[in-house]
């Protein structure tokens, strides 16, 4: 199961989730606001900084990051 940390009103978010769902990719979805203590949490596994964190963030089922909504596609093009 994949997993995709998303905001509010984000267009990339709402590609990726149905791009899940087309290809049948089973996804647990975490909603990150600014306060929410996931943000800490997907800074930390994706390595990325509040400055250049940009949603939507993908993990893998083994945990590994995948990157965002463009990442994904190459990901999923790879995996075909």
């Amino acid at each position: 199961m994949f997993t995709i940390y998303t905001k509010e009103a984000c267009s990339y978010c709402l590609m990726a989730k149905e791009e899940m769902r087309r290809l049948r990719i089973s996804f647990k979805e975490l909603l990150v606001t600014p306060s929410s203590p996931l943000m800490g949490e997907v800074l930390e596994k994706s390595g990325h900084t509040e400055v250049t964190l940009t949603f939507p963030q993908l993990f893998d089922s083994m945990g590994n990051h995948v990157g965002g909504y463009e990442d994904f596609l190459d990901y999923t093009e790879e995996v075909e």
